[in-house]
């Protein structure tokens, strides 16, 4: 593809239909095209640490998100994607930290306390989870999402009752129910540290947004 230096607008619109079309290693060229002309062009930094974690290749992911951090610190869509791929390392409090680090600079982002909190619970601080999400999930205007990650944090917590008293809001009986299945497989399996978020996340996409493959804006 041939691009004008200082017109990156088209690569960057065939990189993100490419990472739709679930072909990242076809984004990642056309985000490394653009970064061959501008190394600190930061959407595609951005762009190329997504394809980075959609591959599972995270510590190059890192490496993304950390060089678009030295060039602009206070862009949070970086915490909240070193955050996410430091949890998808397994590295929780690495991931918490880039997450306060991120409410440092934008305190009222939902996205970036929605995974601080789905984060603590992956670290068995389960309390200072659920509490986070408490309060997203009750604020005016929360959605599914924001509710189903709460009960996914009770299903963790081992409060099963409270788990699906949330869950039943959004879903029905039998998803519901599948659901606390699932929370029970979580629990038995354990979570010490080293799990992912993502392990949280491929079975029944109706059960919770919670930390997906790819970091979320904030």
């Amino acid at each position: 593809h041939e691009m004008e230096p200082r017109n990156p607008e088209p690569l960057l619109r065939l990189a993100e239909i490419m990472l739709r079309l679930q072909n990242p290693r076809m984004a990642a060229s056309a985000y490394r095209t653009i970064l061959a002309f501008d190394p600190n062009n930061l959407d595609a930094l951005y762009g190329l640490g997504n394809t980075y974690v959609a591959l599972e290749q995270y510590e190059v992911a890192v490496e993304q998100f950390e060089a678009a951090l030295r060039h602009e610190p206070n862009d949070v869509r970086f915490y909240n994607a070193l955050g996410v791929t430091k949890d998808q390392l397994g590295a929780h409090e690495d991931a918490q930290t880039y997450y306060r680090k991120g409410l440092e600079v934008s305190p009222a982002s939902a996205s970036l306390r929605n995974n601080l909190g789905l984060s603590l619970v992956l670290s068995g601080r389960h309390d200072e989870g659920i509490a986070i999400l408490q309060e997203l999930a009750s604020a005016p205007g929360a959605g599914p999402t924001s509710r189903q990650n709460l009960a996914l944090a009770y299903g963790v917590a081992g409060d099963t009752e409270a788990a699906a008293t949330v869950a039943q809001i959004d879903l029905p009986p039998h998803i519901v129910q599948q659901n606390l299945e699932y929370y029970a497989t979580l629990r038995a399996v354990g979570h010490n540290g080293r799990s992912k978020p993502q392990d949280m996340t491929h079975r029944g996409p109706q059960a919770v947004a919670a930390l997906p493959g790819r970091p979320r804006d904030a």
